[in-house]
């Protein structure tokens, strides 16, 4: 059986740092370099309003719920799919529609032209 000392000693918390050596120690660091200007630049924004013009259409106990992805109730539940479909574009005409299978396999369905 082997004895295991442990020291007493705590370590000393780091030292605060100046913005100046923040930034240089994160350009030192070569797996984690800041974006530069250019990076930005080119670099393509996703506008969060796809996220929001987005319908789930998933199986429920009693059929098939219409929901958006974060919530947590149903906005809708129906007999069948195609009924939760029209209903998710009575509720957002504009949606992009994700209808699950019962097999957890999503289909994407684009809103309709007006």
């Amino acid at each position: 059986m082997s004895k295991t000392t442990i020291s007493g000693k705590m370590p000393s918390p780091p030292k605060p740092m100046t913005a100046d050596q923040i930034e240089r120690a994160a350009r030192a660091d070569r797996d984690a370099r800041p974006l530069s200007e250019d990076d930005l630049k080119r670099m393509k924004r996703t506008p969060q309003a796809k996220v929001i013009r987005r319908v789930l259409v998933v199986p429920h106990d009693n059929g098939w719920a219409v929901k958006r992805p974060d919530a947590e109730r149903s906005s809708a539940v129906t007999a069948t799919q195609a009924e939760a479909i029209e209903r998710a574009r009575e509720i957002e005409p504009s949606a992009t529609i994700r209808a699950q299978n019962r097999h957890g396999e999503f289909r994407r369905l684009h809103p309709k032209a007006s």
